[in-house]
């Protein structure tokens, strides 16, 4: 979406450990959300797969409770990405709450034609 964050949905997420890399037991995954069971320190990973950018930038961010500003969030920027595909890396380790949730997120600068493949994946566990 132009100049506005989306939340990207995965298609198959569970909390079980064949779908989308959560290992984590007890991870509530719910269209492209997490929610984790208990307080303490998180660690996520994104590895994207970005087709079709036309022109602009684009960001990809992992957010805590949605808030896609300052320190809540960890971003790659891909500021001349490719127009037939762009792989995009961001991880983070965040303190959470018991509840809180984790998303992925994608904005785009100027193009709406943007596609984020199946092959992109978003992992994560608790360290402690």
């Amino acid at each position: 979406s132009t100049g506005s964050h989306i939340t990207i949905e995965f298609n198959e997420g569970t909390s079980s450990e064949s779908d989308n890399c959560f290992t984590q037991g007890g991870v509530s995954f719910s269209s492209g959300v997490v929610t984790v069971p208990v307080s303490g320190v998180y660690h996520f990973d994104l590895l994207a797969r970005v087709d079709g950018v036309g022109s602009g930038y684009v960001v990809m961010s992992i957010a805590k409770n949605n808030d896609f500003t300052g320190n809540r969030r960890m971003f790659s920027i891909e500021g001349d990405p490719a127009s037939d595909y762009q792989t995009m890396t961001a991880s983070g380790v965040f303190k959470l709450a018991a509840s809180d949730n984790v998303r992925v997120g994608i904005y785009s600068s100027t193009d709406s034609n943007l596609n984020v493949t199946t092959s992109t994946t978003f992992s994560g566990h608790l360290v402690g």
